[in-house]
């Protein structure tokens, strides 16, 4: 779960739209004026990240080795709901395998994915809970021996559309891939390695029925088959953030991305490129703590999960604080 903490740069960005030879020129605009509002965290060293929910807020994952009443070990995952200056454990499920990879709720459907790491060699468990906790559906994608799965595959993001799961990883921190499974059968439908001209991947996310790759310089999008769509020129210098998770959210029609500097965003119906959005020259929590994770939930509202200083080397973030634009 852990990325390199970047140090800090922002210019100005031009945007490309692939495909279309359109150049779009970076426009400075006045950023919008927010309010903020702290939510303190449980303290847990593993983290997913955040995504939205229905009331408005979001919620996270967080994993904890434990103990049965019986002695018996297995993970508990734990889900925290933050809305109304509080966090509220809403959720928790135990998963027997020895690790869990990656957690993803769905806010249309109110179910949670869970990916473990099933007992045997080179395997992967795929669960579906719903908003009870009770297992709805289960698979296993069994990797081969050409395909070299071991400890090498970063998680980054989920989707269960019908009867295909789709699964965005990170591989040997360069290749970017698009894998799509039968849930029903386990039958790999496409393992497919994202083009990019970019050598090393930060984030993906899927939004919609596209994938958004953000690499050193650019976010590059492609649809659930891997085939590229268009491209989005950060910032000059831009992914320096001091972000430990995610640079990147997508909500609606725009890309929201984070570094030290504040919050950026870029219509992706327009060919204005990023603007700035949220300037966090005064903010305290930018200044004083690092970032873990972004989630926008609407056009004026977006969440920062923050660090303290003093606990990014256990990687441990602490509080929410939700923005509200005005």
């Amino acid at each position: 779960m852990k990325k390199f903490i970047k140090s800090l740069s922002l210019t100005c960005c031009t945007l490309v739209m692939a495909g279309m030879g359109t150049l779009g020129t970076y426009i400075p605009a006045a950023a919008k004026s927010f309010t903020h509002l702290e939510i303190q965290m449980p303290l847990n060293e593993y983290n997913m990240p955040m995504s939205a929910e229905d009331a408005g807020g979001v919620c996270n994952y967080q994993i904890e080795e434990m103990d049965d009443k019986n002695g018996k070990n297995h993970m508990e995952i734990r889900k925290y709901s933050y809305i109304d200056n509080k966090a509220n454990n809403t959720q928790n499920i135990a998963c027997s395998d020895d690790w869990v990879n990656y957690v993803k709720s769905s806010k249309k459907d109110k179910q949670t994915l869970v990916v473990s790491a099933a007992k045997g060699k080179g395997k992967l468990r795929y669960t579906v809970y719903n908003k009870k906790g009770k297992k709805v559906s289960e698979v296993i994608d069994k990797f081969t021996k050409k395909e070299k799965y071991r400890n090498n595959m970063r998680m980054q993001d989920l989707l269960v559309k019908g009867n295909k799961l789709y699964n965005v990883y990170i591989k040997n921190n360069k290749y970017a891939h698009i894998r799509c499974i039968n849930m029903k059968t386990g039958k790999v439908k496409y393992d497919t390695i994202l083009k990019t001209p970019d050598a090393f991947m930060y984030e993906m996310k899927i939004y919609g029925n596209r994938i958004y790759l953000q690499t050193k310089d650019e976010v590059n999008v492609y649809s659930l088959t891997g085939k590229k769509q268009s491209t989005y020129k950060l910032p000059e210098g831009g992914n320096t953030s001091n972000s430990s998770f995610d640079d990147i959210s997508v909500s609606g029609d725009y890309i929201y991305f984070i570094n030290s500097n504040g919050v950026y965003r870029c219509n992706i119906n327009a060919d204005q490129g990023f603007e700035v959005y949220y300037d966090a020259k005064d903010d305290a929590y930018f200044q004083q703590c690092a970032v873990y994770d972004i989630c926008a939930v609407g056009e004026d509202k977006f969440y920062v999960m923050f660090m303290e200083k003093d606990n990014i080397e256990m990687n441990m973030p602490s509080k929410i604080v939700e923005y509200v634009g005005q």
